[in-house]
């Protein structure tokens, strides 16, 4: 496919997801903080406890082959349905082991009512192999506005039983039974929108030449999960269930930002650099230009976030979790270089270098479980300062990896990042005086809306100002997305 018909397909399938997803997303964080405020600190806690084990198994459910059929562009049947053999034997054998090692996991993370709350998540793992080869032919044959559908509408069906049963007073298992609903809702949706399954069939030998790639795929996703949730891990087994409830509430309300839009952007992304993938040049000026944009999001949302947390908490969680606000504060120090980190694995991964990610990872997994515990002896705060105080420099070290890799300048990168940082910074220092000296004696609602009606209008003025190329790119960047030019 040409350069120009790519771009039109990707501004065509950044229009479909994100239009369908924050539609969506508004439906369901307001579900979300619903159910924040009718479940109870320890309840919160306890579901991230029984998810944590699962949702890395979920990793490596699909063994990296949705990936690497994507990287490949693999059509041929024959091969897909071996594909989906191993998947579904897999997903067969992680059900049984989470349901065998659900009093190990209870004893590890001494909380024993975790057990009958991680059994149940292992549903999840019967149903996910379904969805694995109908999601990698719509990635590959681009169908954004179907990908996006069957999300959408999964996670509003997920949302409706969570709360459902919060109401209903059902405390950790509302949340537990609506993630495995969610899992089953967009299997089914997957496979109603793409109908390409075919009978399984294994034969580990048709495998073979898929097994390195998916294997470094394999590796590069499960440090990524040990390294993020570390924190999660440390917290419940240092500190308990209620701790790790106010922590998990902080993270979920900060990673909201993160989660939703790199959804987003690596649902298009993969697809796209693995058609140009032979083109040096094209990655290399795609990845900058996705860095711009990535950048202009992240650092005016994350530290605009830790200027109205306290306001935000008040208003969407309830007072109750007002003990999570210098948590967020914290996390958002180091947000967006995290979300910057994570945009350089589909270039690297279309172009089949993991090595680099891993590299990078195999640093984080080093030095921050370290760095976390070491902070877990001034509680869930000096966990997050861990985050706040030790990443950058993981990500400066990431930056150099991808600079020898890709071939791009440092200066060039740097280039694409310092105009949104420092528009973002003197963003949040004005918003936080005005808030100290004016706005925090006003209603918690009306404090909000000015507080972010003011931060963007800092924003844009800073950021035209120190930088008038920067802000006219991310102007025309969102005219397009909005009116489906390239």
């Amino acid at each position: 496919m040409p350069p120009t018909n790519i771009s039109r397909t990707v501004m065509s399938g950044l229009r479909w997801v994100t239009v369908s997803r924050l539609l969506a997303q508004l439906l369901t964080w307001i579900i979300t903080f619903v159910v924040i405020r009718l479940v109870s600190p320890t309840d919160y806690g306890l579901a991230t406890l029984a998810g944590l084990f699962a949702n890395y198994l979920s990793l490596l459910n699909e063994l990296g082959f949705s990936v690497t059929l994507v990287q490949r562009q693999t059509r041929d049947e024959e091969t897909l349905r071996h594909v989906f053999g191993a998947v579904l034997a897999v997903g067969i054998l992680w059900t049984l082991l989470l349901v065998l090692a659900a009093p190990l996991i209870g004893v590890i993370t001494r909380e024993p009512r975790v057990v009958p709350l991680a059994r149940f998540v292992a549903i999840q793992f019967l149903t996910m192999p379904f969805g694995v080869i109908p999601q990698a032919r719509l990635s590959m044959d681009m169908r954004f506005r179907r990908l996006a559908t069957a999300d959408a509408a999964a996670a509003l069906i997920g949302g409706a039983v969570t709360l459902l049963m919060a109401l209903a007073g059902r405390g950790a298992w509302s949340l537990v039974v609506g993630v495995v609903v969610t899992t089953a809702a967009r299997t089914l949706l997957l496979n109603l929108l793409c109908r390409v399954l075919r009978a399984p069939r294994l034969e580990l030998s048709r495998l073979r030449d898929f097994a390195g790639f998916s294997g470094l795929v394999l590796l590069q996703n499960s440090l990524w999960y040990w390294y993020t949730q570390v924190d999660s891990f440390v917290v419940g087994r240092a500190l308990g269930a209620a701790e790790l409830g106010v922590y998990a509430v902080a993270r979920q309300l900060t990673n909201i930002p993160l989660e939703r839009v790199m959804g987003i952007i690596n649902s298009v992304a993969l697809p796209a650099f693995s058609m140009v993938k032979t083109d040096a040049e094209h990655v290399r000026r795609g990845y900058l230009k996705v860095l711009r944009m990535v950048a202009g999001y992240a650092f005016p949302v994350f530290w605009g976030l830790a200027v109205v947390s306290e306001p935000l908490v008040r208003l969407l969680a309830g007072p109750k979790w007002l003990a999570s606000v210098p948590v967020i504060q914290l996390l958002c120090v180091s947000m967006p270089l995290r979300m910057l980190n994570a945009v350089t694995s589909s270039a690297l991964t279309a172009v089949a270098r993991q090595d680099v990610t891993i590299k990078s990872l195999l640093l984080a997994i080093v030095v921050m479980p370290g760095c976390i515990v070491a902070g877990s002896h001034w509680g869930v705060l000096g966990v997050a300062a861990a985050w706040a105080v030790v990443f950058p420099f993981v990500y400066f070290f990431n930056v150099i990896l991808v600079h020898r890799a890709l071939q791009i300048p440092a200066a060039a990168m740097a280039a694409a990042l310092w105009p949104a940082a420092v528009a973002a910074g003197v963003m949040a220092l004005v918003t936080r005086s005005v808030s100290v000296v004016w706005l925090s004696t006003l209603p918690t609602l009306l404090n909000l809306t000015a507080a972010v009606g003011l931060g963007a209008a800092v924003f844009g003025a800073t950021l035209r100002l120190v930088s008038r190329p920067a802000a006219r790119e991310m102007l025309e960047f969102a005219r397009a997305v909005a009116t489906h030019r390239a």
